[in-house]
């Protein structure tokens, strides 16, 4: 990639017929689900305790059935401290993750 001109303060512009080939969606997409799935590894063994927090990047990676099985741990744990919009956010994460009719029924209860 050429440089046009230096904006001001450093910004550079990229040339005005810079294009992304077609695809780069889709891999930053995936990228991106790649280093949620990470994270939410990474605090599952270093901070276990953290169950809101490894539910939401597992469902933002993709994996579904580790969203889905803390999601609802969570979602305990908030409605036992008085959680209730957080409770409801995480039974939504896990009603997105459920894998079979029964497990959505779970949520649903």
């Amino acid at each position: 990639m050429t440089v046009e001109r230096i904006e001001p303060r450093g910004h550079l512009r990229p040339p005005s017929d810079f294009r992304l080939p077609a695809d780069a969606g889709e891999v930053l997409s995936h990228r991106l689900r790649r280093v949620h799935e990470r994270i939410a590894q990474t605090t599952e063994r270093r901070i276990p305790a953290a169950i809101a927090e490894i539910a939401l990047h597992y469902d933002r990676s993709g994996t579904n059935d580790k969203a889905y099985q803390y999601a609802l741990m969570a979602a305990d744990q908030a409605r036992a401290a008085y959680a209730h919009t957080e409770a409801l956010d995480l039974l939504r994460i896990a009603e997105r993750n459920a894998s079979s009719e029964s497990a959505l029924a779970d949520v649903q209860l």
